[in-house]
């Protein structure tokens, strides 16, 4: 599907001309993955945004193993990704068919405080350094 392989390459204007266009933003591959997984997957933060500002966008959509892009980005590790899904209502507790949560697939520590402290996380970050990172050994 173009619109995924847009968003999973990073090509901002090639997502933005399918949106544009009227494709769905919630449209899937064969592994069941939209343009907003492919985006958080990679980290791409500028395909993730623009993918946000869709109505009809299915931020919790769950691939064909149950991932959403909320594991997608937590997996990878892109925090930045993980802060503005949660911030647009991404639910961190949603399993997927290993029975794991973006939490558990985290692999940062500061991505792990992030999806346990919820929001509340970006408060206490801005005011100083984060514990979690240096128990962090990558």
């Amino acid at each position: 599907m173009l619109i995924v392989d847009a968003a999973r390459r990073g090509n901002y204007e090639l997502l933005d001309e399918c949106l544009e266009a009227g494709v769905s933003v919630n449209a899937l591959d064969k592994a069941g993955c939209s343009a907003l997984h492919g985006a958080a997957h990679a980290g791409h933060f500028d395909c993730v945004m623009r993918l946000l500002k869709e109505p009809k966008l299915e931020i919790n959509l769950q691939n064909k193993i149950g991932d959403t892009p909320l594991h997608c980005a937590a997996v990878k590790g892109h925090l930045e990704v993980v802060k503005v899904l949660l911030q647009h209502g991404a639910n961190s507790d949603l399993i997927n068919r290993e029975n794991h949560t973006p939490r558990s697939l985290a692999k940062r520590g500061t991505i792990i405080t992030l999806l346990d402290q919820g929001l509340e996380y970006e408060e206490t970050e801005r005011q100083g350094d984060d514990p979690a990172d240096s128990e962090d050994s990558d």
